[in-house]
């Protein structure tokens, strides 16, 4: 089967990607923890985020074990510099710093 292309991430999506990348694969509730100190977000609302992500083939879950582990798809590293991924998370970042 050829590779998945991940669809461009929104900035919810880049939020949980740079913690997938940060710690490595996660559950549901490690992400969720991060995710609610920097936003006010429902537990759903982020169980419904990596649901889209995982469609998108930006995030895969390994179901084989209580609670399932997500893992981000690609390394950064492994981004092509010209993707439209790199280039959206270096807007992203641009307009974030000081």
């Amino acid at each position: 089967m050829p590779p998945r292309t991940p669809r461009r991430p929104t900035d919810a999506e880049f939020g949980i990607l740079n913690i997938l990348w940060q710690r490595g694969a996660s559950t549901l509730r490690e992400i969720h923890n991060i995710v609610k100190d920097r936003r006010k977000i429902g537990l759903t609302t982020t169980l419904k985020t990596l649901q889209i992500m995982t469609d998108k083939g930006l995030v895969d879950r390994d179901r084989s074990s209580r609670p399932g582990y997500y893992t981000a798809a690609l390394e950064m590293a492994e981004l092509p510099e010209n993707s439209a991924v790199v280039q959206s998370l270096l807007r992203n970042l641009s307009r974030r710093a000081p």
